[in-house]
């Protein structure tokens, strides 16, 4: 995981980067798959929204919120 920060606007995102050598070898090609989907569709604060997905010959990176949103539950509860 890296935290990264879009020079346009200051935003900060997390970006995890996935060898696809490794997602191979692992056998991991469809639960990544299924966490991307997760990431892309999930509307819960206490998941990270995914902004983008993208590939290069060798990684898959799936970039998210870098941000910690504050917690919906109220200190008290």
């Amino acid at each position: 995981m890296y935290l990264a920060r879009k020079t346009a606007t200051q935003d900060l995102f997390a970006i995890k980067m996935i060898r696809k050598n490794e997602m191979i070898r692992k056998n991991m090609v469809n639960h990544v798959m299924a966490e991307r989907t997760v990431l892309a569709l999930a509307r819960n604060p206490y998941v990270v929204k995914m902004f983008y997905a993208f590939h290069t010959r060798d990684h898959l990176y799936l970039v998210g919120a870098g941000q910690r949103r504050r917690s919906p539950v109220s200190p008290g509860c």
